[in-house]
């Protein structure tokens, strides 16, 4: 892939990311019911524009490289949004969670991307990983800096125990 043509798909990745944001906004006021199924689908393809298609351009042209916090995103899933796929318990999710953090600091997004294969099995998209680990961090059970929303601008950890 040429420079020009990383720069036209980065491009229309970019008006493909703010139209899953105004689809998002959309969502959002929908009934419960249809926002939740719908939430769960949009969130799995902004894992996918995120994780899959700007990381590859980011790692073959690091010139044009997009900072994932900096594109817009199509939601940010909270986890009283949160429908778990049948079969798969909150529990197996921190679980998940507990066995990739360790005393010293880790990047929120290396934290999913460690996780993204087991996700994967379990049917589970990296934004409900992201809403449990914000959903821990705020109940005290993890420590957290930054802004939790974005994954790359924020680490997570194993609670100190200095407090």
């Amino acid at each position: 892939m040429t420079r020009k043509q990383a720069e036209e798909i980065q491009r229309h990745l970019l008006d493909t990311s703010r139209a899953l944001g105004r689809a998002g906004a959309a969502i959002a006021d929908l009934g419960e019911t249809d926002r939740q199924a719908l939430t769960d689908r949009l969130a799995g393809v902004s894992s996918q524009l995120y994780f899959d298609l700007f990381e590859y351009i980011n790692e073959r042209h690091p010139d044009l490289t997009v900072w994932l916090e900096s594109v817009p995103t199509a939601h940010v899933l909270s986890w009283d949004e949160v429908s778990l796929p049948p079969g798969v318990a909150e529990s197996e999710l921190d679980d998940l969670i507990f066995s990739l953090l360790k005393p010293d600091w880790r990047k929120t997004a290396m934290i999913l991307a460690m996780a993204s294969g087991r996700c994967e099995q379990l049917f589970v998209s990296l934004d409900i990983v992201a809403a449990r680990i914000r959903a821990l961090a705020e109940a005290g059970r993890i420590d957290h800096q930054g802004d939790l929303r974005r994954w790359r601008a924020s680490e997570v950890r194993l609670p100190s125990s200095d407090g």
